[in-house]
């Protein structure tokens, strides 16, 4: 590459760390979070080998997290900065992406589009910022994706003997690492491994490219072998139940559009019609019709291979996800697809580069740019204060609580989040048990095996515990154990009378007493409590 070029990739990524940086303790730790925090405080031994038996992603992640968590503590930047690094380190990624699909004569330009894409793409800022392994997964994605791309032209074309050699490492490491940090990518994984043995075969006319991907996928398999019962296990819980809603039309554009458009822009209200996200859906029916023109540019090109691999990369796990959604059980999240996000990127740029104005074509670049750049600023400090402000949550319960209160969080696995930011963990008790509460008789309807509702038994304990208490403190957090929630609110109005409720978003904060008083007092309208509702 020209010093020019390094230029332009220094600048994407300057700018993908500044706008990742800035949005670093926006919002508060939210419950994954805080499951990562919770994670990354165990020893190795617990992470690879107690972890899995009730935890539904794969132990890499929080590895890596405990070493970097040993060295730089447990703040909320500190968590997240591992997520950050991962995601600013996959933009060359997406700038060499970039410039191997480009046109003759266009690599730099197209390179650099791509790149500033990518740096300020809603749905990777989001998730640049979170203490999960989604940013980190992506760069593995990426990196597969790439790969898979270089190796999917004609062998002539190919720089060297060293360089094929090189991305085939890249393509098995990248897709035994991906494996590694989340179950879902088996899905990405698979479909474009299919898709480049098929590619390979049509263009060496010959059955040995099959092979050679076969080969591959074996060596990946072998790596994630140890971790393949554990797989197996946790499929099978998810299948048996899973918190995510069933599917339905809206949930599926929605999801689309999230990864696929400007994630983070508010909803507004239109006549008929209610209010909706239409402003991300007016921003992605123009970002995939230049996707489509760059598929179909690349394609009259003669680089049919690109093509096809770019869609399949883009588009095949999100056509997987609904599938198995709809037939099998619910797991489509946005979150889950968004290494999507890095093709699709790839393929708008090509379309934005194909335009023969240039007027028009900075007019466009200009204004994309200008709506990710919105729909970050909303995202993180315009619209709602986060997903879960826990912070905000125990300052309250700090404020109020009195000693010898009981200060009770259902399910168990509220408890990470909270003791976060109480003070006093020493003072809150999870139900039915601290997290994790693996192997217990009780139901698990969120398909995590360490977070049970409250059995018949557990029930009646607390009825007798109640007896002899004077305040109780509950914190629920909504979702698909709400009527397990109701259960124990009308075992506890058995005994004492609602006297406050604070509402957080998603979060709900009662205090139930003995005391004389008024009945309930209600505070989700006090401007200086209240957040709106996620």
């Amino acid at each position: 590459m020209s010093t020019r070029s390094w230029i332009s990739l220094g600048f994407a990524v300057l700018v993908a760390f500044a706008v990742r940086y800035a949005a670093i303790d926006a919002r508060p730790l939210w419950l994954d979070e805080a499951y990562s925090n919770w994670f990354a405080s165990l020893s190795l031994h617990d992470l690879w080998i107690e972890m899995p038996s009730y935890e539904t992603h794969p132990p890499l992640y929080y590895t890596v997290l405990h070493f970097w968590k040993g060295l730089f503590g447990s703040s909320e930047p500190a968590l997240r900065m591992l997520s950050l690094l991962c995601s600013v380190a996959t933009v060359p990624v997406v700038f060499a992406l970039g410039w191997i699909c480009a046109p003759r004569g266009r690599q730099g330009g197209a390179a650099l589009v791509a790149a500033v894409l990518f740096a300020l793409w809603p749905i990777q800022v989001h998730h640049a910022v979170d203490a999960r392994p989604y940013a980190m997964m992506t760069l593995a994605m990426a990196l597969y994706c790439a790969a898979a791309v270089a190796l999917a032209r004609e062998p002539s074309s190919v720089d060297s003997p060293r360089g094929r050699r090189a991305a085939w490492l890249v393509f098995i490491l990248s897709g035994a690492v991906a494996l590694w940090l989340h179950n879902t990518s088996v899905i990405s994984i698979g479909l474009v491994g299919v898709a480049l043995a098929v590619v390979l075969m049509l263009l060496e006319r010959s059955r040995v490219p099959l092979w050679k991907v076969a080969a591959a996928g074996v060596v990946m398999i072998v790596f994630w072998l140890p971790y393949l019962p554990w797989f197996i296990v946790q499929s099978e819980a998810v299948t048996a139940n899973f918190w995510i809603k069933p599917l339905s039309i809206r949930h599926v554009v929605a999801t689309f559009f999230s990864v696929f458009s400007a994630d983070g822009l508010p909803d507004i209200t239109l006549p008929w019609f209610g209010p909706g996200d239409y402003l991300k859906l007016a921003v992605g029916i123009p970002l995939v019709a230049l996707a489509v023109c760059g598929a179909l540019r690349i394609k009259r090109e003669g680089r049919w291979p690109a093509t096809v691999m770019l869609l399949t990369a883009a588009f095949a796990p999100f056509a997987a996800v609904v599938v198995i959604s709809l037939l099998i059980r619910p797991i489509m999240l946005p979150r889950i697809l968004m290494a999507a996000s890095v093709p699709f990127c790839v393929l708008v740029t090509l379309g934005l580069v194909g335009m023969e104005n240039r007027t028009w074509r900075a007019l466009l670049l200009g204004a994309i740019c200008g709506v990710f750049f919105a729909a970050v600023t909303n995202a993180f400090y315009l619209g709602d204060r986060g997903k879960e402000p826990w912070d905000a949550v125990a300052a309250r319960v700090s404020a109020e609580s009195l000693p010898g209160d009981a200060i009770w969080l259902y399910v168990n696995h509220n408890e990470l989040p909270f003791d976060y930011y109480f003070d006093h963990p020493e003072r809150t008790r999870a139900l039915p048990q601290s997290y994790p509460a693996p192997g217990l008789p009780n139901e698990y309807p969120l398909g995590i095996l360490g977070v049970p509702v409250l059995s018949a038994k557990d029930l009646a304990r607390l009825d007798r515990e109640l007896s002899s208490l004077r305040r109780v403190w509950l914190i629920t957090r909504a979702g698909r154990t709400e009527p397990h929630q109701k259960i124990l609110q009308q075992l506890i109005t058995r005994h004492m009378r609602v006297r406050k409720i604070w509402r957080y978003g998603i979060i709900t904060v009662q205090l139930f007493s003995r005391d004389a008083g008024p009945d309930l007092r209600t505070r989700a309208d006090d401007p200086a409590l209240a957040l709106s509702a996620y």
